[in-house]
């Protein structure tokens, strides 16, 4: 699901922000923040892979938009949120809910970043954690600390939002 901010929360990494819910049990949480741009264009981050990368992309249509800021913990690493059957299954992410899965392979950015009809995806650096908090409390007490505010829960819904320009 996502939990979306209310406008009294005050952390600077949460603040209007959405989190996509890619994990949820007893012993803690895992999100991913997908309405933050950083400064990084897609183009950048690929070419900053490999400028054959950059290029293959470019060629095919497939480097525009911003890598989004996923969350203040583990800001260098890569997280790729795609459609499911964008990609081989033995490159594939996994799936999060119905139209939406998440990866973070080589293989998996090469095959969408080189392929026109791998439809859209989204990079993000960094992953929101809720470590040792269950969910229906955990992100809610954490934020809650972080200076007031709470979050709201609300299904995903692949086929709402703006997929295809690589936007939420």
């Amino acid at each position: 699901g996502l939990l979306v901010s209310s406008p009294a929360l005050n952390d600077p990494n949460f603040r209007s922000s959405l989190v996509l819910m890619a994990e949820h049990s007893p012993e803690g949480a895992f999100g991913l923040v997908v309405n933050r741009p950083s400064p990084l264009s897609v183009r950048d981050l690929l070419t900053s892979v490999s400028e054959e990368l950059g290029a293959a992309a470019a060629k095919a249509g497939r480097d525009g938009g911003q890598v989004l800021i996923g969350g203040p913990v583990d800001p260098e690493r890569l997280w790729i949120l795609h459609r499911p059957g964008a990609a081989p299954p033995a490159e594939a992410g996994e799936l999060l809910a119905p139209g939406v899965a998440l990866g973070g392979s080589r293989a998996l950015l090469e095959v969408l970043a080189r392929s026109s009809d791998a439809g859209p995806y989204h990079l993000l650096l960094g992953y929101a954690d809720g470590v040792n908090r269950p969910v229906n409390k955990g992100f809610d007490e954490f934020f809650g600390s972080l200076g007031g505010g709470r979050l709201y829960y609300r299904d995903i819904d692949p086929d709402r939002g703006n997929w295809k320009n690589n936007q939420f």
